[in-house]
């Protein structure tokens, strides 16, 4: 049985959630800049920064949390505490970790890496050490989301995520203008996540029968989500290289007015990219379910399903990118940017019209126990990547850079593809692809 919540719901929840942070991100930062001023407002996006990576870089554990809850609760709903217990109690520990070593590297980042001017070194090097004691929590508050997404209730996820993530741009909007500084704000901040932590904890407890945190039970070892995990962590930390390889590149072969030109159609494409994210986050757990009883042909008819859907509203994007990049750019940024960008902006179209539907398997090869394989395409792209790069800028500057992006995401779709399809035929049962 498939937990409470289709995956097209759910996928619109997360689309929603999405889009109320984006909302207020795009409302409140006038805002703040204008209360906090250039300089502290830089610190806070420094601080934005870490929240987002840091929760990222979280060894994986999120993801193999999902996949292993998930799993526990078809097999035996009452005996998923051990699991989620030990599971949140090594995100917390590495969250401890992680604020030990920021706290500990304090002085040395504010003194002579972000050259903080002197008026504002007091007050950055506090809004760090602040923020040190908050990084448990975000970790926390992330391996207990990822609890919670196991059981499919992508209501509950957002109900409580969104304001959380929202507040990160609200509570800066609303202490700046009576004077609170970054101490204040960034503090208020962490208790936004100790009250998502603190919500998320009551939501399991309702949506899983008979849950209770214990360490006693049988429960999937520690070590294996481990193992999982380690390889999300590499896809986490090789995947920043493949999107941002090209523009350090670009500013060093053609200058930096050519990462001018290319970053704002790279922004617009790629933003499409949520929909899929949307989809996948969705699909993982329903996917991790019916392949623990078995039900690979259902899930293939879910891959199906899913690709369409996105092909057809992609293909879409593509086309009308394709007509009218230039005008779309000359409305936008200006003629030299439509003369400039317009064709990389085309190129792009396309790459992430293949890189949504490549999204799909992508998240099935994780559900059915095979993170290595992404990790390891990566891998094997990163080299090839550089060079093409290399070969392609020094030739075409920013059209390009555009190129070398798209044939890496190509190779990178065809290789998800064909190993989803090999791992498929190695289970032996018939999935109708």
């Amino acid at each position: 049985m498939i937990p409470p919540g289709p995956v097209g719901r759910n996928t619109l929840w997360n689309l929603g959630g999405q889009g109320v942070s984006l909302v207020a991100g795009v409302v409140a930062m006038p805002v703040i800049v204008r209360h906090l001023g250039e300089q502290r407002f830089g610190v806070l996006a420094l601080v934005w920064a870490v929240l987002g990576y840091f929760a990222l870089f979280d060894f994986g554990l999120g993801r193999a949390t999902t996949k292993f809850v998930a799993e526990q609760l078809e097999r035996a709903p009452d005996a998923a505490g051990p699991l989620i217990t030990r599971a949140v109690l090594a995100q917390l520990a590495m969250g401890l970790a992680g604020g030990v070593a920021l706290a500990a590297t304090t002085p040395m980042v504010v003194h002579r890496i972000l050259s903080v001017p002197a008026v504002l070194e007091d007050e950055t090097r506090a809004a760090c050490y602040v923020l040190a004691g908050i990084l448990p929590f975000v970790l926390l508050f992330s391996g207990l989301r990822a609890a919670l997404e196991a059981t499919q209730r992508f209501d509950l996820v957002n109900v409580i995520r969104t304001p959380a993530t929202a507040a990160s741009f609200i509570v800066p909007a609303a202490l700046a203008p009576f004077g609170v500084g970054l101490v204040g704000i960034i503090a208020t901040l962490g208790i936004t996540r100790v009250a998502a932590s603190g919500a998320t904890v009551i939501a399991l407890r309702r949506t899983i029968p008979g849950f209770r945190w214990t360490l006693r039970g049988t429960a999937v070892p520690l070590r294996d989500l481990l193992n999982y995990g380690g390889w999300v962590a590499v896809s986490n930390a090789v995947n920043p290289v493949l999107l941002y390889f090209d523009r350090f590149l670009l500013g060093g072969l053609a200058g930096v007015a050519a990462v001018g030109y290319y970053a704002p159609p790279y922004e617009a494409v790629t933003r499409l990219l949520v929909i899929p994210g949307a989809l996948t986050t969705a699909l993982f757990p329903a996917f991790s379910i019916l392949l623990e009883q078995g039900k690979v042909e259902e899930t293939g008819r879910l891959v199906r399903k899913s690709v369409a859907v996105l092909a057809l509203v992609f293909a879409l994007f593509a086309v009308v990118i394709g007509v009218f990049a230039a005008p779309l750019l000359d409305l936008w940024l200006g003629a030299a940017f439509a003369r400039e960008g317009a064709m990389a902006m085309r190129l792009l179209a396309v790459a992430v019209f293949v890189n949504a539907l490549a999204h799909v398997p992508n998240i099935w090869l994780y559900a059915a126990g095979r993170p290595d394989l992404p990790a390891k395409f990566q891998g094997l792209e990163l080299p090839l990547y550089v060079l093409t790069s290399l070969l392609l800028v020094r030739r075409w500057g920013v059209t390009g850079a555009a190129a070398a992006w798209s044939l890496r995401v190509g190779f990178d779709a065809v290789l998800t593809f064909a190993a989803a399809y090999v791992v498929r035929r190695r289970r032996s049962v018939r999935a109708g692809w």
